[in-house]
């Protein structure tokens, strides 16, 4: 390693260092402040992944429809079914701490909840499930 001979040199090194930090950190501050062009609600962004996470667990149930083992079958059911139930509790409770320009979409996802159940029961009973209006719902989401 090399040894810096004078103190005033290791001085001048030592300020050009703080100085860069001082610089890139201030550089960092005002980049991570700065507006967007669009700043998304969480809330929203929220619903609208719980929703596809739904909808693929629908999906997923109503392709394995006669397909897979029927005790795997019924647990997939059950456990779509209970996912469904705990979001709309959890949305239902919720709905009167909301503000006023989150309470249509919750009432939206809901309803798209509600048709989701209805997909998994109608598939529960072994019949052909109706996905048309539980894509509905989830597009009056948007």
């Amino acid at each position: 390693m090399y040894k810096l001979s004078t103190i005033p040199l290791q001085t001048k090194i030592i300020l050009l260092l703080l100085g860069a930090l001082v610089l890139f950190g201030g550089a960092y501050t005002v980049y991570q402040g700065a507006p967007f062009e669009k700043q998304s609600d969480t809330y929203v962004t929220t619903i609208h992944s719980n929703a596809d996470a739904i909808t693929n667990q629908v999906n997923g149930v109503v392709k394995a429809q006669g397909t897979e083992d029927s005790l795997k079958y019924w647990g997939d059911c059950d456990n779509a079914l209970l996912t469904i139930r705990m979001q709309n509790t959890e949305a239902e409770s919720g709905y009167t701490t909301l503000s006023e320009n989150h309470k249509p979409i919750n009432v939206k996802y809901r309803a798209f909840l509600h048709e989701a159940a209805n997909v998994i029961i109608t598939c529960e009973n072994e019949d052909k499930p109706d996905l048309t209006k539980m894509n509905a719902a989830k597009a009056a989401l948007n």
